[in-house]
């Protein structure tokens, strides 16, 4: 009996931090699946920078990456570069503005908390978010 409760307290705990990063993303006039992009593509290979791979990596529509890095380009923090192989597509860059606005990255905060664990318990969690994740993904 006390492994159901040991799995549903984990779950809750989980299902609290969850919580708790995604409103942490509501910062500095940006939403969550903003900061998720302006990330991507401060990290991005160039050449993988069209909202076709952003959508391919994140899981969602073309259509909904594309609203999301048009927002971001109308408040000046990504721009549209040509690609020579495709005039029907752009690729994406961070502008200064976007890199600068980086330091405003939400994520920050996360990390400080990440910090106080030991290098064990990091090396610990990650993994086992990382199976978590690739379980979730392939259901």
């Amino acid at each position: 009996m006390a492994e159901k409760n040991t799995v549903r307290s984990t779950a809750e705990v989980l299902s609290y931090v969850s919580h708790k990063i995604y409103l942490s993303g509501f910062s500095h006039g940006l939403k969550p699946a903003q900061w998720v992009a302006l990330r991507y593509f401060s990290m991005i290979n160039p050449t993988a920078s069209t909202v076709t791979d952003f959508a391919r990596q994140i899981g969602c529509t073309k259509g909904t990456a594309s609203r999301t890095v048009n927002h971001l380009i109308r408040r000046g923090l990504l721009q549209k570069r040509d690609n020579p192989a495709d005039k029907r597509s752009h690729f994406l860059a961070m502008t200064e503005h976007g890199t600068a606005y980086m330091q405003r990255d939400p994520i920050q905060l996360l990390e400080a908390d990440l910090h106080k664990l030991s290098e064990e318990d990091q090396v610990m969690l990650q993994n086992a978010l990382v199976r978590l994740l690739a379980d979730a993904v392939g259901s």
